[in-house]
């Protein structure tokens, strides 16, 4: 995850970040801003089912170096923090009242 953003990816694709843009919103719904985000934050829900590691740590591991700056777009973005998002869902996946599996 280090290193990945718009800009990159666009550097890699040898495209600019317009084209970038116009593409990810044409074929995905959503800019590459936020499709990079909504990426990190999925893989952060399974290492927070999956493992014991600190927030610090997967919030590292997914690509954000500021651990308070992941919890605060994790709870804007899930509704709950890490920490709650752990321990509500570690041992029951299916916690959502609806039904709904919260990755």
């Amino acid at each position: 995850m280090d290193g990945l953003s718009v800009r990159a990816l666009a550097e890699q694709n040898e495209i600019n970040e317009n084209r970038l843009f116009y593409v990810f919103k044409k074929y995905t719904g959503m800019g590459p801003g936020k499709y990079l985000m909504a990426y990190r934050l999925n893989r952060a829900k399974e290492c927070l089912l999956a493992g014991d590691a600190p927030i610090c740590e997967v919030a590292n591991s997914v690509g954000y170096a500021d651990a308070l700056y992941f919890s605060r777009i994790f709870k804007k973005q899930v509704g709950v923090s890490p920490v709650e998002f752990r321990g509500k869902f570690r041992n029951n996946p299916y916690g959502f009242q609806d039904g709904s599996i919260p990755i």
